[in-house]
């Protein structure tokens, strides 16, 4: 989203077990993202939350994105205009007053407008600061407009929920009736990449084609429609609030028979330009299929309905999400994912700095690691094979990490630099005490190296090196603390101006 947001992530994170948390940062800062890698986990991404302590509302029930890269928000209590930085409750240029306050729906279209849906009824439309109202006297009930859709011919529809399917023409709203083969309910409304209308109602999913004067039924004994998603193939999903997100059943593709869901009720879902498919719940947080053509059936029976799929991923309001309660989501034009919830806004985005939780060893019969919920890291240094070396505090430890895991630990090693020499040799120097850190002093010098494939000290000229301990370090390599000269490591703090 244009301007859109640099205010600093909320670390919302609370872990009641111990990890260490190393941050990464990668070489492509500048590089511009336009989508989220669905290789990248959802504890991967930068997660970012703004409530009433940042002056967000409460209640978000609708998000859109303009043309100018605002994102607006329908709220219970009016309509807000977001810039990244501030949440602007918004009034029109023109001083019109908006007819209602609770906005329960929007809707961008491509020449910048936006068409305002409320809770008790009643259309507004915004284009450049002006607003044009649509009521009773021009056709439309006084039920809760839920939903908007645009076909490729530019004509809006709206679903109203029992105040049924609407088309605007001209200045006057029609309602789809009997004659064009629909009645009953309307809870959402979508146009999908071939121009066919398709409409989700508490019991079925009709569906109009491009040029046809009749709707026809597609699926019949669902459990409450309330949004529709289309996948880049062209796939249909539906949010069934009463049994969970999957497949619109359609009788040429699916012979009408089930097949793989997210169970968790749900009102509004979206798939993101990677793919990845993004759902809502109402108390359950949300989920994210990275793959969901890998989703299985899931089995009959009350079983059916606990969180155990490993291709679905979960965030919820323990780990930082504003509510569990979401009402919509929104992808923008920069590839980033938005949640409205009853608490607040949330935002996901892929990030250049990855967060990676990491389980520390446990030994049998040692002494276990200090309690603590972070690892400041003093020190990195690449390893072979791909490991990294890093040491820090709290706890004060060295560790090799490779694959996203702890495969070596050293406790007690506090490590102020360290160094990868061009022999593949990694170098660690440790300071005495504050003092000689300030200084940069090194009180200890280590070095690490595998000694059974090291040469160094066999070359014509190399410089031989004296030890005073050693410490297997795993997977073949020993770390060794150097004996240096005493005068290498006493600070004379006698004269400022002294030196060793």
């Amino acid at each position: 989203m244009t301007g859109c947001v640099r205010s600093p992530v909320r670390n919302s994170r609370r872990r009641t077990t111990f990890c260490f948390c190393l941050s990464v940062g990668l070489l492509f800062l500048s590089v511009p993202l336009y989508g989220i890698d669905r290789g990248r986990s959802l504890n991967e991404l930068q997660h970012t939350s703004w409530t009433y302590k940042e002056g967000a509302p409460g209640e978000i029930y609708a998000l859109a994105q303009t043309r100018n890269g605002y994102l607006w928000l329908g709220t219970s209590t009016g309509l807000f205009r977001f810039d990244g930085i501030r949440f602007q409750p918004y009034k029109p240029e023109s001083g019109q007053a908006f007819p209602q306050r609770s906005v329960f729906s929007l809707f961008a279209v491509p020449d910048g407008g936006l068409w305002v849906g409320y809770r008790y009824g009643g259309v507004s439309f915004l284009k450049d600061g002006k607003v044009t109202d649509y009521g009773k006297a021009e056709g439309l009930p006084s039920s809760a407009v839920l939903a908007f859709a645009r076909d490729r011919h530019g004509a809006i529809w709206m679903a109203a929920g029992e105040g049924g399917l609407a088309q605007l023409q001209g200045s006057r709203w029609r309602k789809i009736g009997t004659d064009s083969g629909f009645e009953g309910p309307a809870n959402t409304v979508f146009v999908d990449h071939a121009g066919t209308v398709w409409v989700g109602t508490p019991t079925s999913v009709d569906y109009l084609v491009e040029g046809g004067n009749r709707f026809r039924t597609a699926a019949q004994g669902l459990l409450r429609v309330k949004n529709l998603a289309e996948t880049s193939d062209g796939t249909l999903w539906m949010a069934e609030t009463g049994y969970g997100v999957r497949r619109v059943p359609l009788p040429w593709k699916d012979r009408g028979r089930p097949g793989p869901a997210v169970l968790v009720g749900s009102q509004a879902i979206t798939f993101d330009n990677e793919g990845s498919l993004w759902i809502t719940s109402l108390g359950n947080g949300i989920r994210r299929v990275p793959y969901p053509k890998r989703l299985h059936q899931p089995k009959p029976g009350p079983s059916a309905w606990r969180f155990h799929d490993s291709d679905v991923e979960a965030f919820t309001q323990p780990n930082g999400l504003t509510s569990d309660f979401i009402y919509c989501v929104l992808q923008d034009r920069e590839g980033n994912v938005w949640f409205g919830t009853s608490g607040g806004l949330d935002r996901f985005r892929q990030s250049p700095v990855v967060s990676v939780p990491l389980q520390p060893i446990s030994y049998r019969g040692a002494l276990p690691i200090p309690a603590a919920h972070s690892f400041t890291t003093s020190a990195l240094a690449a390893g072979n094979q791909g490991a990294l070396w890093a040491a820090g505090i709290g706890p004060q430890v060295l560790l090799r990490i490779q694959k996203d895991r702890i495969v070596t630990q050293l406790r007690d090693r506090y490590v102020d630099c360290a160094y990868r020499d061009p022999n593949g040799v990694v170098w660690l120097a440790t300071s005495a005490d504050v003092h000689a850190a300030t200084l940069h002093m090194p009180w200890s010098l280590f070095r690490l190296a595998d000694e059974r494939s090291d040469t160094i000290g066999s070359k014509q000229g190399a410089v031989t090196y004296k030890y005073d301990g050693a410490v297997p370090a795993g997977r073949g390599l020993t770390l060794r603390r150097l004996d240096l000269p005493a005068a290498a490591a006493r600070v004379d703090q006698s004269s400022p101006s002294s030196t060793p």
